[in-house]
């Protein structure tokens, strides 16, 4: 596993509504739009789960074994179950901050789904993570 848990800028952003996670062999799986949210959707229920391959990161938030993930212009390291609280914005207060003071405002985090002031989220479509 590489210990490496930072988030970067990347060069080249990703279109509007990509997303995609890369697992430690390098192998990368994309979403696009909605099905971001119907592929989380069905791994949180336990109905279809997401095959990530192996986690190889360790993510910023946790320090456990993670995935990269790539949004808009940034990269991070984040667990699968990470990813999909961030994905359904259900991240929990601290993981905002984390998440914010690491990469700043981005889609995901941005003011439309979590409070600046207080990092709670403002539309989680799942349970806040724990």
């Amino acid at each position: 596993m590489n210990d490496e848990h930072s988030a970067r800028h990347l060069e080249t952003p990703l279109p509007d509504g990509v997303v995609e996670l890369v697992d430690a062999t390098g192998e990368t799986r994309r979403f696009e739009g909605e099905n971001l949210l119907v592929v989380c959707a069905g791994h949180y229920s336990g109905m279809k789960p997401i095959r990530a391959g192996e986690p190889g990161n360790a993510s910023l938030l946790s320090h456990e074994p993670g995935y990269l993930v790539r949004t808009e212009s940034i990269e991070v390291a984040l667990t699968l179950d990470e990813f999909i609280h961030l994905a359904l914005n259900a991240l929990n207060p601290d993981q905002y901050r984390q998440l914010h003071e690491a990469c700043g405002t981005f889609g995901f985090i941005g003011p439309d789904y979590y409070d600046p002031a207080t990092g709670k989220a403002l539309q989680p479509k799942v349970r806040i993570a724990g």
